[in-house]
């Protein structure tokens, strides 16, 4: 549950720092990514043995994103080049792939659980 809350620190750090952004499809995409990382820590937090599956998603993502969203409003926006947020955009695109792939692997553990506890059970009838 730590892990939870520290995560959900750095996701309101990530909305805050938002709030800073005026480029209307920067903030779209983050707020696209925050919205998707909601997502991810409701289901973790309804199936509290997912955590292990999603670590990495928990510390290396949402840290990445909270870091690059923090570098970016600590610069004045006019001074970011076109060809970096072109890779700020590009790079938005990829978390949103990762975090969609991440609910997803989710879904699939729960998945692989109920077939372990249906062959199980089975297991238990036969004897």
């Amino acid at each position: 549950m730590e892990t939870l809350h520290e995560a959900r620190e750095k996701l309101a750090r990530i909305q805050q720092d938002s709030e800073k952004i005026t480029d209307k499809a920067l903030l779209d995409k983050l707020t696209l990514a925050a919205d998707k990382a909601e997502t991810i820590l409701e289901a973790i937090q309804e199936d509290p043995k997912d955590i292990r599956v999603a670590r990495k998603f928990l510390i290396v993502y949402i840290d990445g994103v909270a870091k690059v969203t923090r570098s970016y409003t600590q610069l004045d926006e006019a001074d970011i080049t076109p060809q970096t947020k072109e890779r700020l955009y590009g790079l938005l695109d990829e978390v949103e792939t990762k975090f969609d792939a991440e609910l997803q692997r989710l879904k699939e553990n729960n998945q692989f659980d109920l077939d372990v506890h249906i062959d199980v059970l089975k297991e238990q009838i036969k004897h």
